[in-house]
């Protein structure tokens, strides 16, 4: 079911792209974009009354209205000590992801120890998962390396689980464009068909996703041209989207446990193609695509309204 939708939507998106005006379209419907999805959950918070994260949501969103510089009608004020906490919170966390942006990786390496463990948004990753795929994808292998025997040491130190950390690690080896190593990380953890039903959901979703990975950095020959400069490429980058790697992978994303590891996937892809510096339209036709299916009335009433907010907030981080 997911990826039909997710076929028709990003088929719908691409003839709005091509036929629509450039001027912005209000209807989320027409041109879903960051700003309409968050006009839609700050219109979904005010017509809740009830729902026990709605509090929490509300600062959250406001953080992100004025992370995007839109206005809101929710009645909160932004002086209050609650939201000034989780502001300052939030403002360290995005100053250390510009520091991965702007490849500052000495100093974001100072900092990691002092960032919110995970970080607030829906992919909740460790500072050090983002700095080994940053790393990574930098060609800093052996600073990455580094960083990930410094988070097994701390977990053996804090009796923390392995088994939970390592397929993380491989993840992020796989968005930064070493999916061979990724592959080879995911080799030292004993989640099998046996294992809790959404750790080994999340094994085989990395391991389809380096298959992505694999053909996007070590076969250059099958990526895509720029279709920015060469409209003739818009075709070829279609295919991608709709090549049978690529739908395999859908397929089992839709299939995830629960609804919050779909959209967390449903992103690792989108950053994977765009750590890969495919086609833009690609990008923006898969974060559309993203944004309608999570407005669909069907889907409306099963979404927490904090998740909603931290979607957005993963949009905007590392899709925009």
């Amino acid at each position: 079911m997911l990826v039909k939708k997710i076929q028709i939507l990003v088929i719908a998106a691409t003839l709005l792209t091509v036929a629509s005006p450039v001027s912005a379209i209000a209807s989320c419907d027409r041109s879903p974009n960051l700003n309409c999805f968050l006009h839609y959950i700050d219109q979904r918070l005010q017509a809740d009354t009830d729902s026990p994260e709605l509090q929490e949501a509300r600062l959250h969103l406001q953080y992100e209205l004025d992370a995007n510089g839109i206005g809101t009608t929710i009645d909160i004020s932004k002086r209050s000590d609650e939201y000034l906490r989780i502001k300052k919170i939030l403002d360290h966390e995005e100053e250390y992801l510009s520091l991965l942006k702007e490849k500052q990786f000495e100093k974001a390496i100072t900092q990691v120890s002092s960032v919110q463990q995970p970080l607030l948004d829906l992919n909740s990753p460790l500072p050090q998962l983002l700095l080994i795929e940053y790393l990574t994808l930098n060609l800093l292998d052996e600073t990455a390396d580094n960083i990930k025997r410094e988070m097994y040491r701390q977990a053996i130190e804090d009796k923390s689980d392995l088994s939970s950390i390592i397929p993380k690690v491989a993840r992020y080896e796989v968005l930064g464009g070493a999916p061979e190593k990724g592959r080879h990380t995911l080799e030292n953890t004993p989640i099998d068909e046996f294992s809790n039903t959404t750790d080994y959901h999340s094994k085989q979703l990395t391991l389809m996703l380096s298959e992505i990975s694999h053909t996007l950095f070590l076969e250059p020959a099958s990526s895509t041209g720029d279709c920015t400069t060469q409209p003739s490429q818009l075709g070829q980058n279609l295919k991608t989207i709709f090549s049978p790697e690529h739908i395999a992978l859908l397929r089992n994303i839709g299939e995830a446990p629960d609804e919050q590891q779909t959209w967390q996937a449903y992103i690792d892809l989108i950053n994977l193609y765009k750590n890969a510096d495919v086609c833009p339209l690609n990008i923006t036709l898969m974060t559309q695509a993203l944004i309608q299916a999570l407005t669909q009335p069907e889907h409306t009433r099963q979404h927490h309204n904090l998740n909603l907010v931290f979607t957005a907030r993963s949009i905007r981080r590392y899709l925009n």
